[in-house]
């Protein structure tokens, strides 16, 4: 289980992810990657998925890596990647062993899948949802999976709010009211995910959240006027690495994918340099133990 939080503006779209990835037997790993970055001739779109997670040698991750990879011929557009995504699901349900004979409580699956679409006069907004079950709380799954849309129309620029939720969602409208806030008065997108990766760890401290919501976050970012897709790690702990998503690029000049990006730091002398601590408020004394204080040290915002 896991929470996946798009939120969405007319110029920008953010999601959040955490990385908690539970199995049947032992522990949860709470730094288990499920956020995608897809780039096809279309469309850049951000990927994440909430429900069954591993069944037997089945690993949700491994097969939605490897099936948005596949999914790009014969036309690499982001209609005809969500078209196959759906029909390859409802395949892999009904003849992988490892989850075919699961109860209906068990086998649900939500993919969301957000970004802009390149009309070729414009890149507009658009979401869309991969499901068997009938809403996203997982409850009961379905034999087949669906998918649902939303794309903005063209003509729209500003005044566009929307907070979609996949997974354990344990929030009143009263607490995700100033989330749509921020969208609707133009927040800057970094400020919007800071919000948000704030809100999802409150939500995980929350007694009906079941411990089902990891505290080890990831957020990206797409923005309508730039090709890029920005993404930050939000570490929960002390970390002498820092992550990135999976990346599946598809598209009819090539393509590739990755698993996702580890990055470790170096100093000078060849020791290794902690990257993460635990967020401390901004005149805190940084949690590394250097003296400064944390908005000098480790909370230092990058410049743009």
């Amino acid at each position: 289980m896991t929470l996946i939080l798009t939120l969405m503006s007319a110029d920008y779209i953010v999601q959040v992810s955490d990385r908690r990835f539970s199995y049947n037997i032992g522990p949860p790993d709470d730094e288990a990657n499920k956020m995608v970055a897809l780039i096809c001739d279309n469309a850049r779109a951000l990927v994440g998925f909430s429900g069954l997670a591993q069944s037997g040698s089945y690993d949700t991750r491994r097969w939605l890596l490897a099936t948005l990879g596949e999914c790009g011929p014969p036309d690499f557009t982001i209609e005809g990647i969500i078209e196959r995504l759906t029909a390859r699901a409802t395949d892999e349900y009904a003849t992988n062993p490892n989850i075919r004979g699961l109860p209906p409580t068990t086998r649900t699956l939500t993919m969301v899948l957000a970004g802009f679409h390149d009309t070729g006069s414009d890149n507009i907004g658009f979401a869309a949802t991969v499901s068997n079950c009938d809403n996203f709380t997982l409850h009961c799954a379905e034999p087949t999976f669906s998918f649902k849309g939303h794309r903005y129309p063209e003509h729209v620029r500003g005044g566009i709010s929307h907070v979609l939720s996949v997974g354990i969602f344990p929030a009143t409208p009263a607490e995700r009211a100033p989330l749509e806030a921020m969208l609707l008065r133009g927040a800057k997108p970094k400020a919007v995910a800071e919000k948000a990766v704030w809100f999802v760890r409150k939500l995980a401290n929350k007694k009906d959240a079941g411990n089902l919501i990891g505290r080890q976050l990831m957020s990206s970012i797409v923005r309508r006027t730039t090709p890029n897709i920005t993404s930050y790690y939000h570490s929960n702990t002390f970390a002498m690495e820092s992550r990135g998503p999976a990346i599946v690029y598809v598209t009819s000049d090539g393509g590739f994918r990755s698993s996702g990006l580890r990055i470790v730091g170096y100093r000078e002398d060849g020791s290794q340099a902690l990257l993460h601590v635990p967020p401390a408020k901004g005149n805190a004394p940084c949690p590394c133990n250097s003296g400064l204080k944390y908005k000098r040290c480790h909370g230092i915002k990058p410049k743009r």
